[in-house]
């Protein structure tokens, strides 16, 4: 299931509770190229992701995740649009009343 779909220049960014993309692994996040269809090579997440938010060079991911691109981060993440890296930036949030 695709939850939220963010657009930068010729990729499209996708997240949501999916495991394979084109045959690809891929785990509840991916990009793809607005031409071609291929899958870009994208950080990993451990949990699906809800919502996505392009702004300037940026795309935001929120969810239900710990772990994105191997680092802690709770719920609320940032990768650079440009480079598909994440970026050091990120508030915790943990606490599920």
């Amino acid at each position: 299931d695709v939850y939220s779909i963010s657009i930068s220049g010729n990729t499209i960014y996708a997240g949501g509770n999916f495991s394979l993309v084109n045959g690809a692994s891929r785990k509840y996040f991916t990009a793809l190229d607005a031409a071609a269809g291929n899958v870009l090579q994208t950080p990993e997440t451990d949990g699906a992701i809800h919502t996505l938010n392009f702004t300037g060079t940026r795309v935001f991911s929120g969810g239900n995740f710990i772990s994105f691109g191997g680092r802690w981060n709770s719920g609320i993440a940032a990768l650079d649009a440009g480079s598909g890296n994440m970026i050091e930036w990120g508030p915790d949030i943990s606490e599920k009343n």
